[in-house]
């Protein structure tokens, strides 16, 4: 995989700018029909590894619920990171760790998911498993309830699951809002 290096800036999660050199790796789409592109970034000076999220080419009027749901996804990251702060976020949930709406190309950046969407497994984990692969969703949306999130979206294509630490992980926050806001199509 080839990277070239590239200067970003952006908003933390506690509101702070930053600006960073980074690895950028190749755009790809985000997933099937998604109006969405991603790439990873690496911070070669001791940084992690973080996922950008940014707008594909779209024409002006998929542009427009595209960055809706951008805009939208940030507020529900940020409202998470707010309500669980760093210490007890829970591990299921996808963590912001930036994100610029107002520039020229918009964009949000992520923790990696720790493993691929639960669509590969689902099929797959036995009795026992599939268990606890329940009791981890109703628990995931309790953490959502409970920061007044509304995930609109919970499936096999936004969701991973860990088998061998049999852990939910909800990596895909498009379709989701803050409770009593309108839901973007």
């Amino acid at each position: 995989m080839s990277t070239t290096l590239e200067t970003i800036a952006y908003t933390d999660p506690e509101g702070g700018t930053v600006e960073r050199r980074v690895e950028v790796g190749p755009e790809r789409p985000a997933g099937p029909g998604a109006s969405f592109r991603v790439r990873d970034v690496h911070d070669p000076d001791g940084g992690g590894r973080l996922v950008q999220k940014r707008l594909g080419a779209l024409d002006a009027r998929r542009r427009v619920g595209a960055e809706a749901r951008l805009e939208a996804e940030i507020r529900v990251l940020l409202r998470l990171a707010r309500t669980f702060g760093h210490d007890a976020y829970p591990p299921e949930l996808a963590r912001i760790a930036g994100h610029d709406f107002d520039g020229i190309e918009p964009f949000l950046l992520v923790e990696p998911a720790p493993c691929p969407p639960s669509a590969d497994v689902v099929g797959k984990l036995l009795t026992d498993e599939q268990e606890d692969f329940q009791r981890a969703i109703f628990r995931t949306a309790r953490y959502l309830e409970v920061a007044g999130v509304v995930h609109g979206d919970l499936s096999p294509a936004t969701v991973c699951w860990q088998r061998e630490q049999r852990r939910l992980f909800v990596a895909d926050f498009a379709h989701a809002a803050l409770a009593g806001e309108p839901r973007g199509g």
